[in-house]
């Protein structure tokens, strides 16, 4: 025989806190709002900051020294082409002697050197200024350090073509003061950075695999970079060759 069903509780009868004495007593209590197994991930710095477009505090705290960076090298670049505009052998009145006429074209030759050096300069110096170039171009990296030392070899060697010139004026050219001035000057082409550059640049294509995409800002930075090389070697074996 069916039991009769019971009837719901009325309004007036029914009690919330009933339904919370049937809970069991070892629930837990619920978990604060504020209390998450979510850990924060660290913020990203490196390369891999830049590739997401995320730069942690010191990373913006970088980037004035960075911008320092590549306004010190564009100052290099355009006082290096002055000096060499500036730098005219028919404005020094030499001297109608085979001589001298040997010396001068010597120093022109080495010139062209020098102009062709400045080029390759002013195509890394324009890749430098691309953001993702933060990395080669902070004071202390292969890269800064190379640059420098070239606009320093180049503005030794243009000082000792003056000396030179004055020296061939007057028809008495002291060679062993310009073989010493050169030698100084050649201090400052670190030759051996250059493997380290390119490791640099080889990590860097890691962070950013379109780092070479055709057409890109950055597409031919390994060929001005062997453009650079090829220049300062070339100068410097120039330079080692006897005047007139």
């Amino acid at each position: 025989m069916p039991y009769p069903a019971s009837p719901p509780p009325s309004p007036d009868t029914y009690n919330p806190s009933d339904s919370q004495s049937s809970l069991p007593s070892s629930a837990p209590a619920p978990r604060p709002r504020a209390d998450s197994h979510v850990r924060v991930r660290p913020a990203s710095t490196g390369f891999t900051a830049l590739a997401r477009g995320q730069l942690a505090p010191t990373r913006r705290e970088a980037q004035p020294q960075l911008r320092a960076c590549v306004e010190e090298l564009a100052t290099e670049q355009q006082a290096l082409g002055e000096a060499l505009r500036a730098f005219d052998l028919d404005a020094m009145d030499l001297p109608r002697d085979p001589s001298v006429h040997a010396a001068a074209q010597s120093m022109t030759e080495r010139l062209a050197d020098l102009g062709e050096l400045r080029s390759a300069l002013g195509a890394v110096y324009l890749d430098a200024t691309d953001p993702r170039m933060q990395e080669l171009v902070q004071r202390d990296s292969a890269l800064s350090e190379y640059l420098r030392g070239l606009y320093t070899w180049c503005r030794g060697v243009l000082r000792a073509f003056v000396e030179l010139g004055q020296g061939l004026r007057t028809l008495h050219p002291d060679w062993s003061l310009l073989r010493s001035r050169l030698d100084d000057a050649r201090v400052f082409y670190i030759e051996e950075l250059e493997g380290q550059i390119q490791l640099e640049v080889g990590r860097m294509r890691l962070h950013f695999p379109t780092l070479h995409a055709a057409r890109g800002p950055l597409s031919e930075l390994d060929a001005h970079l062997a453009e650079l090389f090829w220049a300062a070697g070339h100068l410097g074996r120039s330079l080692e060759k006897r005047f007139g």
